[in-house]
């Protein structure tokens, strides 16, 4: 994982650069991508609120399949996948 602040944005990255799906959104200066394969985190790339990161890592590292809780993933305020 490397993080790293770029003219006043946090950035943050881990794992692959591309999955079977890419989960996105953005707004402002926030953008979220979350690569997944086989329904489990194999990458992510977060830029500007970079909240969540280290759930996403233990995810990705684990292998957890995501799929109950995959729509809340974009969402760093949801906390119904938190405590996974």
């Amino acid at each position: 994982m490397n993080s790293l602040n770029h003219l006043g944005l946090p950035i943050m990255v881990a794992g692959e650069r591309h999955g079977e799906e890419e989960l996105r959104w953005r707004s402002g200066d926030t953008l979220r991508k979350i690569f997944l394969t086989n329904n489990r985190i194999v990458g992510f790339r977060l830029s500007g609120d970079i909240r969540g990161a280290g759930v996403y890592r233990a995810l990705m590292l684990r292998g957890d399949v995501v799929t109950a809780y995959r729509k809340h993933l974009l969402d760093p305020r949801s906390l119904v996948w938190y405590g996974m």
